[in-house]
C-alpha cells in the first residue's frame, strides 16, 4: 500500500493532474529543454531528441516548463461560433517507473476522480465508468498507450478528453510524453480522429 501510494505522489507530481489555474501558476518560460527547431515550424526536446511539427490548422502556444517537465499547449478551432475546439497539453517528464505502470497508475488516479457516470440502454439506467480501459496505441512505430474520458462532471456541459502515453529518449534521458486532449463529447469521434492526427506529428 505504501508503495503505491508513493507511486500515486509520483504520478501527480509528474503529470500535472491538478486544477489548470494552479498549473497556470507553476509554469513559467521553459529554460531551454523544449525549444523552436532550426526549421522555424517544429518544436524539439532535446533531452529526448523527440521533436513534434503542429499539422497545419493547429496552433501552439509557447514552451512552459514546471520543474522536470516541459509542456507544449495546442489547439484546433473546429466552430468559432459555437465554440468548439480541441484543447491539448503535450508534456515531456522524466520516467522513474515503466510506461505500463505509468499508464495503469494515471487510468486508476483518473477512474478515482471521474467516477461513475448513468447511462440509459434499453430503458434501464445503469452506472459506467467515466474513464475506460487503458488501450494500446502507435505513433509511427511508437507503442504506446490511450485512455478514453467519456465526459467531464465539473463542467456544465459534458466534455470528452482522450490521453495518449509513449515513452521517448532512451538512458537517463528516458522521458514520458503525454498528449491530453479535451474536447465537446458531442461527436467525441470526429474530434478524436483529429486528435489522434497529431500523433503522426512526432518524430523520435
Amino acid at each position: 500500500m505504501r508503495a503505491y501510494c508513493m507511486k500515486l505522489a509520483i504520478l501527480f507530481a509528474l503529470q500535472g493532474l491538478f486544477s489548470p489555474s494552479l498549473l497556470a501558476q507553476q509554469k513559467a518560460s521553459s529554460p531551454g529543454r523544449l525549444v523552436p527547431a532550426d526549421d522555424g515550424k517544429s518544436f524539439l526536446h532535446k533531452p529526448s531528441k523527440s521533436v513534434f511539427t503542429p499539422p497545419a490548422g493547429w496552433k501552439t502556444g509557447s514552451p512552459e516548463v514546471s520543474g522536470d517537465i516541459d509542456y507544449l499547449s495546442v489547439r484546433k478551432v473546429i466552430d468559432v461560433q459555437n465554440g468548439k475546439t480541441i484543447e491539448v497539453t503535450i508534456s515531456w517528464s522524466p520516467m522513474p517507473l515503466a510506461l505500463d505502470e505509468f499508464a495503469k497508475i494515471e487510468q486508476d488516479v483518473l477512474s478515482k476522480l471521474y467516477g461513475e457516470k448513468e447511462e440509459k440502454q434499453d430503458g434501464t439506467t445503469r452506472k459506467v465508468p467515466v474513464v475506460k480501459e487503458r488501450e494500446p496505441v502507435k505513433a509511427g512505430d511508437r507503442n504506446g498507450f490511450r485512455i478514453r474520458i467519456d465526459d467531464d462532471p465539473d463542467r456544465n456541459r459534458p466534455d470528452a478528453g482522450v490521453i495518449y502515453l509513449f515513452e521517448v529518449g532512451s538512458g537517463k534521458d528516458r522521458y514520458k510524453l503525454r498528449i491530453r486532449a479535451t474536447f465537446p463529447a458531442r461527436d467525441r469521434n470526429e474530434f478524436e480522429k483529429q486528435t489522434e492526427a497529431l500523433l503522426q506529428a512526432f518524430k523520435f
